[in-house]
């Protein structure tokens, strides 16, 4: 059985909802509001990377803790493909400019590759210079109320705290690292 399946999390005594979803500049928007009586019935909400997004919308619902799992990177990263892309981790804090460098280094990866041309990867080049500042402030603006939002952040290892903490170090108080923390207890 699949650990991250509902089947598997039933069986911890975790219970689970489907709820439907879209995307808005890559990030998945939940339908939280098909969630809502959950979210009053529970002590405190925990979301997944994934699930940022939802943060404010829960604390608009009822005032609990929202505790956010940490185990890659969407939360200190508008391109977080890049930290993979690039095959090296990250640990300036991002700018409109700098994730202009990170997607254009991640575009052309491609071309030497030869999956494409030189034309098309340096068009895609040029069209970075436009569209990275655009996709930093639109998921800064996502990114912006979900700090304020999460009370707590558990990463899953000590490599992924720090690379949150460089990026972010207003969080430094509010991460904690729990190893397997789905598996530590009955949850509410």
């Amino acid at each position: 059985m699949d650990p991250k399946s509902p089947d598997a999390l039933g069986a911890m005594g975790i219970e689970t909802y489907r709820v439907p979803c879209c995307r808005s500049s890559g990030y998945p928007l939940l339908a939280i509001d098909q969630a809502q009586k959950l979210i009053e019935w529970g002590d405190a909400v925990w979301i997944t990377d994934v699930e940022y997004s939802v943060a404010p919308r829960i604390k608009r619902i009822k005032n609990v803790p929202v505790v956010a799992q940490i185990h890659s990177y969407p939360l200190v990263c508008t391109w977080w493909g890049a930290m993979y892309g690039l095959r090296k981790v990250c640990k300036a804090r991002c700018s409109a400019w700098r994730i202009v460098g990170c997607k254009q280094g991640i575009n052309m990866e491609p071309a030497r590759v030869g999956l494409l041309d030189g034309f098309r990867s340096g068009v895609y080049w040029l069209l970075n210079f436009g569209k990275g500042p655009l996709d930093y402030f639109r998921w800064r603006g996502v990114m912006d109320s979900v700090v304020d939002s999460v009370d707590v952040f558990v990463a899953v290892s000590n490599a992924t705290r720090d690379i949150v903490v460089s990026h972010l170090p207003e969080v430094r108080d509010r991460v904690e690292v729990v190893y397997n923390p789905a598996a530590h207890g009955p949850w509410r």
